[in-house]
């Protein structure tokens, strides 16, 4: 399967995923396992600060598969959890009010007046009381009043973020079902807007000290001929694979990888060679394999 359908199938995968409230949560318990917010650094302890820098990579890959698919999405995510959150301690608190009026009512109309509390908690505001006592479903004056046209109405998608209108959308959708807070809504999509940002730098980087190490790795294994030999391997890799090959090797960044040099200059001795395609010696260059080939510093 080719790169191109490979990477379209995964992100299709992902989105369809993302588009389950059950798949979200499954992915922000990944996320918070991963201990992104957290220092990987254990002083004194090597392993411990391998394994949570290991945690932590998992979870920066997996932030920015999501970002990819959906920048938003982890914006949202993050709005799900919070309500969720909020809706568990708000029981919790009902809970604590109704033993203390229960505990402490001391005649009939007291525990009417704690009965009555509880009933009303138990509508969630969705419903109310009649003349005759009967529960009806009648939206309360809030729920009635709100609004997320006006509420949201001067929300600001941030720079990094532009392009993903409609997920904004969606996104604001969501958080009046909610009810979310304007402020509460901008800061999570600002969060959502820094995060991804430094989830790409932190590729970047994390990317760019992986293709050193690798250039540094095959100069060490290849010695003293090394310019020679990045030639041979050049040669190889141009006469053998192509544009195709070297569209592939600059995306993975294999070029810079010492098995993948050590491989081209093999095959280069066994067609014992030492002509470049344009029919001209070349046994030296100052760049790296994977420099040369691409015609571009990494």
């Amino acid at each position: 399967m080719k790169k191109n359908i490979r990477e379209k199938r995964n992100a299709a995968d992902l989105a369809c995923i993302l588009k389950m409230p059950q798949g979200r949560r499954l992915l922000w318990r990944l996320l918070q396992a991963c201990r992104l917010e957290e220092h990987g650094f254990v002083p004194g302890d090597s392993q411990a600060t391998a394994f949570h820098c290991g945690q932590k990579s998992i979870g920066l890959f997996l932030q920015a598969e999501i970002a990819q698919v959906s920048p938003l999405v982890l914006a949202q995510m993050r709005a799900e959890y919070l309500s969720e959150i909020t809706a568990e301690q708000n029981q919790i608190n009902k809970k604590v009010r109704y033993y203390i009026m229960s505990e402490t009512a001391t005649t009939a109309s007291d525990m009417a007046q704690t009965n009555d509390f509880l009933q009303a908690d138990e509508g969630s505001g969705r419903s109310s009381q009649s003349a005759t006592g009967a529960v009806t479903d009648r939206p309360s004056e809030k729920e009635e009043t709100f609004s997320p046209e006006d509420a949201y109405k001067d929300l600001r998608l941030p720079e990094t973020l532009q392009g993903c209108e409609a997920g904004f959308a969606s996104f604001k959708k969501l958080a009046g079902e909610l009810k979310l807070p304007a402020e509460t809504v901008q800061k999570l999509v600002e969060w959502e807007s820094t995060a991804t940002q430094e989830g790409q730098q932190n590729s970047q980087r994390e990317r760019a000290e992986i293709l050193q190490k690798w250039a540094e790795q095959t100069k060490q294994a290849l010695g003293a001929s090394y310019q020679q030999d990045i030639a041979h391997a050049l040669q190889a890799a141009q006469r053998f694979g192509g544009p195709e090959l070297r569209e592939l090797l600059e995306v993975t960044g294999l070029g810079s990888h010492p098995v993948v040099v050590k491989t081209f200059h093999a095959i280069y001795q066994q067609t014992s060679e030492d002509v470049s395609v344009s029919g001209q010696i070349r046994h030296h260059t100052d760049k790296t394999f994977a420099e040369a080939l691409y015609g571009k510093a990494l």
